[in-house]
């Protein structure tokens, strides 16, 4: 058990370590969060909230706390489709099938590596917001669990695009389609068009409890329940996509094509 967590420490440390050569890549992902975020703040995108909740409170506030947990989600996305994609290009995918730890769990590691360099720009897109826009967010305990479950099922969200990538290989600009459309369609700067379908989606729901909750609003049990159901239902159908993507690759020979 020892040497499976030694494993697992080092492959958060390494990639620490490699992260801290691509300082470009951390000051541009800054950059493009600041961006888009300062786009959806002036541009009042919001608005539409204080009518669907129906009171007066600054809409940007909830603007502001989506946009994290979109940023958020991304670290497990980006990962997972950027770490097979990577390792199959450099011809190494295979060798870290043959690591003592499972490939999951090594990407797991990669994951969590990646979400504290992903906390540290939203400390730094916080702190601008407060100086730019005047705008700060309290989180207490119940929205840090919800974030958490969020981030969860978006972790299995994430084993479902990593299936079709690695059993698939080039599927062109798929990871940033599906950035796009969380960002569009999972209560992000806006209540979704496509209503009930975005509660499908961990992050859809995730932000709209995050909403219920900073409004200090109750939050009913059958939301809840079909909220933990979401989260769960994804972890075990990315899961098991994964595995048979793994199997399929080993079985046609292609684990080291790209």
């Amino acid at each position: 058990m020892k040497k499976y967590l030694n494993a697992f420490k080092s492959e958060i440390i390494t990639n620490l370590i490699i992260a801290k050569n691509y300082k470009f890549s951390f000051l541009m992902d800054i950059g493009i969060f600041i961006s888009i975020l300062s786009f959806l703040i002036l541009s009042k995108s919001g608005y539409k909230y204080t009518l669907y909740y129906s009171k007066n409170f600054d809409f940007r506030e909830l603007v502001l706390i989506a946009y994290i947990m979109w940023i958020i989600s991304l670290s497990a996305i980006n990962t997972i489709c950027s770490e097979i994609r990577s390792e199959n290009i450099q011809g190494t995918l295979e060798l870290k099938f043959m690591s003592i730890l499972p490939f999951q769990i090594l990407l797991l590691g990669k994951i969590l590596s990646t979400l504290l360099i992903q906390i540290l720009e939203i400390i730094i897109v916080l702190l601008f917001t407060k100086f730019v826009f005047n705008l700060s967010i309290g989180i207490n305990l119940k929205i840090i669990g919800i974030m958490l479950l969020t981030y969860i099922g978006m972790y299995g969200f994430s084993l479902v695009v990593g299936s079709l990538i690695l059993s698939k290989k080039k599927i062109g600009q798929l990871n940033m389609i599906i950035q796009i459309l969380l960002l569009v369609f999972s209560n992000v700067f806006t209540i979704s068009n496509i209503g009930f379908f975005s509660y499908l989606i961990p992050l859809g729901i995730g932000n709209h409890l995050i909403h219920l909750s900073y409004l200090k609003e109750e939050i009913s049990s059958s939301k809840l329940l079909i909220f933990i159901f979401v989260c769960l239902l994804w972890i075990i159908i990315g899961q098991y996509l994964f595995n048979k993507a793994i199997n399929y690759v080993k079985e046609k020979g292609t684990l080291s094509f790209y």
